[in-house]
């Protein structure tokens, strides 16, 4: 791109996305909604076609896909440099806020007053509803035959049953592999590919079709793929240079490998990380439940992708140097799906209509989905606080009562998930002073 092009460029980029991580609230589906009307309606970036095709590969990637379509558009409008500029203005100042949420939390006592445990389990509350409405409808989309069924039930399964650091990944890649062999069986069987759905979601309620040919059509596959080549090497330097110097640091030592190395299979979004996560930084007892929920629960609040909530256990996952954690966390988390959308971006137009590739997704979308409901179950055991530490949230009625209220007030009354939380802090102080105070 010549250099007024490129200058011209990254002034249109900063003035279309300087706001938009600082005001896209909502979650996933509302960013689709707020990007399909800025890029496609008002300033006409883009086509129609050409959002619906960057929306299928967002989604048919790992990572997240509101960032991975921010930052798509920008990259065939202007070019690379624009890409990355839509990422950060997209991204950072919700892993900024998360990272100064961590700080916060870090200076908890380990001893809080019994009403500010009452507001903590009310929102632990919400936020459980919040996951069991994201499982709820990932399995409208993604379970749509008896093998996916099948296979929802049985990762739920064994993620309820085992508790491994490769169990997830596995699951899910032996997800696609079931429907991958059902898929050929049936079709060498003579029933053809009526069992093969696509992996993406309905975008016709959002877009209007177009005629035009996408510019995806269009594009170099061998110039992006080469930059992605180039790129991968110096994010593996980069990790392996954190770790050369973290040493003294096993706990970012082993997020920096195992973060991006699970992330780089996760299909679904912010809603199926919740569990990954969990499972890098609960389980091995570097971040509290207790602290984990509260994040959770507060980042509905937030601005901009689930994903920054990378940078908060990344704060408190690493008491020795928080700011490196958070730091760690959050590139590591983003990485490998913007270095795969460098390399598969040109490949997309051809292979999104591949029978293996849409057989593949099909499998791992519902095995994802089945380790979201695992999350429900995981956290609903240790959402309820008190003096002694974690308990399940069937210790009173009345917090399955909030887990419903959320999760139907959002679902059916379009409530925003940040008022759901709010409501859940206020249900539990209203628990405080009803069993408590009287």
């Amino acid at each position: 791109m010549p250099p007024i092009a490129l200058k011209s460029g990254i002034k249109a980029t900063i003035k279309a996305y300087w706001h938009l991580g600082l005001t896209s609230f909502g979650g996933p589906g509302a960013h689709v909604v707020i990007l399909e009307r800025l890029f496609v309606q008002k300033l006409q970036w883009i086509d129609a076609r050409t959002f619906a095709d960057l929306f299928s590969i967002s989604n048919a990637l790992p990572g997240p896909g509101s960032v991975q379509l921010a930052f798509s558009i920008a990259l065939v409008k202007y070019g690379e440099l624009a890409g990355m500029l839509a990422f950060l203005f997209w991204s950072l100042p919700g892993g900024l806020g998360m990272t100064a949420l961590g700080f916060a939390v870090r200076k908890f006592p380990n001893e809080l007053p019994q009403i500010v445990l009452a507001a903590l389990t009310g929102i632990n509350s919400a936020a459980v509803g919040l996951i069991a409405l994201a499982a709820y409808k990932l399995s409208l989309t993604t379970v749509t035959d008896r093998v996916t069924r099948l296979l929802l039930c049985l990762s739920a399964a064994m993620g309820l049953l085992y508790t491994s650091i490769w169990l997830f990944p596995t699951l899910m890649l032996g997800g696609g592999l079931v429907t991958l062999i059902f898929d050929e069986a049936t079709r060498k069987g003579g029933a053809g590919e009526s069992s093969v759905t696509s992996a993406a979601p309905d975008l016709a309620p959002l877009l209007v079709q177009s005629d035009s040919p996408s510019v995806l059509e269009e594009a170099n596959p061998r110039s992006s793929s080469r930059l992605a080549l180039h790129r991968a090497p110096g994010y593996g330097a980069t990790t392996n240079g954190t770790a050369n110097h973290t040493h003294h640091e096993p706990q970012l030592l082993e997020a920096s490998v195992s973060v991006p190395t699970s992330i780089s299979i996760i299909f679904g979004g912010g809603a199926v990380v919740v569990p990954i996560l969990r499972e890098y930084a609960v389980d091995p007892g570097w971040v509290l439940d207790r602290d984990f929920l509260f994040g959770f629960a507060i980042l509905q609040a937030f601005p901009g992708p689930n994903f920054n909530f990378s940078a908060y256990l990344g704060v408190l996952a690493n008491p020795d140097n928080p700011l490196l954690g958070a730091l760690t966390g959050w590139v590591a988390i983003y990485t490998p799906g913007l270095i795969l959308k460098f390399a598969l971006l040109p490949f997309y137009v051809k292979l999104r209509e591949k029978r293996v590739t849409r057989s593949l997704l099909r499998g791992l979308n519902a095995a994802a989905v089945g380790l979201v409901f695992v999350a429900v179950v995981e956290l609903w055991k240790a959402g309820a606080r008190t003096g002694k530490g974690s308990t399940s949230l069937d210790s009173d009625t009345w917090w399955l009562i909030v887990v419903c209220m959320s999760f139907v007030s959002v679902q059916w009354f379009n409530n925003p998930p940040p008022v759901a939380i709010a409501m859940g802090g206020i249900a539990g102080l209203g628990w405080y002073v009803v069993n408590v105070e009287t």
